[in-house]
């Protein structure tokens, strides 16, 4: 029976030549050529970097080199580090640009490498989807964490992948190293980065069988001592700076956020409440009427909304 030319062929060489062989070499420079065609678009439609509120305050934390109180200093270092080499904001969307490209392309092939897809088609379709992805291109052209991040997660799960599917050892350790490493620079550029613990323990425990459990425990104990050595370092620098206990400064502000939602079906009397700052708050937001913001539906809008009274008790204590 002959064989369906649109089959990928598996490849039992190394990964290296796997990219520079045939069909292979072929698709990587179309993707090359289409990120760079994709690039020059970007920045002649958008020749300005998009920025929030957030930008401000990576760029004040890189330029003061000092920890912010709500957010981890990863993408503030990283911010230095560009701008070491260059001043210009879009030399930053560059690299930003660049490490994504090659951050999608290093997952792409290592998924098709290790699960080699029946139809070239559907290689093409997930190709297509990577390199014209709205969000990623957005993300790449602002001043924000989140075009690193999402590097970076990529990358973290291409190791996940290296550990799962090699059957050499010391590959394996290897790609561990790289995926612990990953994991701690995750956290320090996005809390979310936590969320991906347990599925770093994951992959750890399919990647070893039974029989190095000994190996597998003390792959997950790194772990766990990797984050919980960054979860006490930010505790830290954040006492350092408020001399408040406390892991970021959103863990208060969230609590109240969600406090001020109640303000209009609870009873409150302010002459009950012991502590005397507390009283102040208090009667100062007992001033507004919350119901107008909360009359629909929950809101985060105190937490940012200069004209609401979390934000205005900030802004009249400084």
């Amino acid at each position: 029976m002959k064989k369906n030319q649109s089959e990928e062929p598996v490849f039992p060489g190394s990964f290296r030549k796997f990219l520079l062989t045939g069909r292979n070499k072929d698709q990587l420079l179309i993707l090359s050529a289409l990120y760079l065609v994709l690039y020059v678009v970007l920045i002649l439609l958008y020749p300005y970097p998009a920025g929030i509120s957030d930008s401000g305050s990576y760029v004040r934390a890189a330029a003061e080199n000092m920890q912010d109180t709500y957010r981890p200093f990863g993408y503030s270092r990283f911010l230095i580090i560009i701008h070491s080499l260059s001043p210009s904001i879009h030399f930053l969307v560059f690299i930003q640009y660049i490490i994504n490209a090659l951050s999608a392309i290093f997952l792409l092939f290592t998924v098709k490498y290790f699960y080699p897809p029946r139809r070239i088609f559907i290689f093409w379709i997930y190709a297509i989807a990577a390199v014209f992805s709205p969000l990623l291109i957005y993300l790449s052209n602002s001043v924000l964490s989140d075009s690193l991040f999402t590097s970076m997660t990529m990358l973290w799960l291409s190791t996940g992948l290296w550990m799962i599917n090699q059957s050499k050892q010391g590959v394996k350790i290897a790609s561990f190293g790289f995926h612990a490493l990953l994991l701690f620079f995750l956290i320090t550029v996005r809390f979310t980065g936590l969320a991906y613990l347990p599925v770093s323990v994951f992959f750890v425990i399919l990647s070893f069988d039974r029989k190095k459990l000994r190996l597998s425990s003390s792959l997950v104990i790194i772990l766990l001592i990797i984050v919980y050595s960054f979860y006490s370092y930010q505790k830290s620098k954040i006492f350092e700076l408020v001399r408040v206990r406390t892991f970021s400064g959103f863990s208060g502000w969230q609590k109240a956020s969600n406090a001020l939602n109640c303000i209009p079906y609870i009873n409150i009397n302010p002459s009950d409440i012991r502590d005397r700052k507390l009283k102040e708050f208090t009667r100062f937001v007992l001033q507004y009427d919350t119901l107008l913001v909360t009359d629909s539906r929950p809101s985060a809008k105190f937490m940012w909304d200069n004209r609401l009274p979390l934000k205005a008790w900030c802004i009249n204590e400084a």
